[in-house]
This record gives C-alpha cells, sequence and structure tokens, in this order.
C-alpha cells in the first residue's frame, strides 16, 4: 500500500497486485473481521479502476479513477492501523505461505 501511496507502482500494477493477493492467493478465514471489510471496500474499486477516460465519461458511477483508488487505498490502510501489527503475525505468515500463485515480490508490495 505505501508503494503504491507513495507512486513507486502504478495503479494498474497495485490493482494487478491487489486481485492477485486477495481474489486468488489470500485465505480469506484467516482475516479479521475488519481486514475483510476493509479490503472488500477496496476490492470493489480495484476491481473497478479504469485509466480510460471515455470509461469514465459514458458509465458514471460504475468505474473508479486515479484519484478514487488513491483515496480508498489510504482509507484503507488508515483503517488498518493494527490490524497488521504482531498480533497478527502469525496469519500473515500463512497468507505468505498459501500465496504460491503470486511472486514474492508482488505480496511483499503489497503489504508494506
Amino acid at each position: 500500500m505505501d508503494a503504491y501511496i507513495s507512486d513507486r507502482i502504478a495503479s494498474e500494477a497495485f490493482c494487478e497486485a491487489f486481485y492477485e493477493s486477495y481474489n486468488l492467493a489470500m485465505g480469506h478465514a484467516c482475516l479479521s473481521e475488519t481486514e475483510q471489510k476493509v479490503f472488500d471496500r477496496l476490492n470493489t474499486i480495484t476491481s473497478r479502476y479504469t485509466s480510460c477516460r471515455e470509461d469514465l465519461i459514458s458509465y458514471p458511477g460504475v468505474y473508479y479513477n486515479d484519484e478514487h483508488l488513491k483515496q480508498a487505498v489510504q482509507g484503507a490502510k488508515n483503517e488498518l492501523p493494527f490490524e497488521f501489527g504482531l498480533e497478527n503475525s502469525h496469519q500473515h505468515i500463512q497468507i505468505m505461505k498459501n500465496a504460491t500463485l503470486l511472486s514474492s515480490w508482488k505480496i511483499i508490495q503489497l503489504w508494506i
């Protein structure tokens, strides 16, 4: 999240990494209720992100732009101040072990 917020990765790359991590690799059962709620909201926005101006104009309220995505990621990060602390580290180690579909850098980039 920090990599995206600080513009070290592009919106498309963040959305792809989030999709692969959250929808394909992550075991949702190991998430807390707060994490599930926050990531479900972020999943809606990342799955409807577009950089195509025509899509945004033609289908208002359906797609999200860079500004919406940046606000959503920052909001998610702010809502999870303690969720990724040591008290849940065993859960996140398990997520990493289960994430065989992704390269390690994508997961590290997403969670840092």
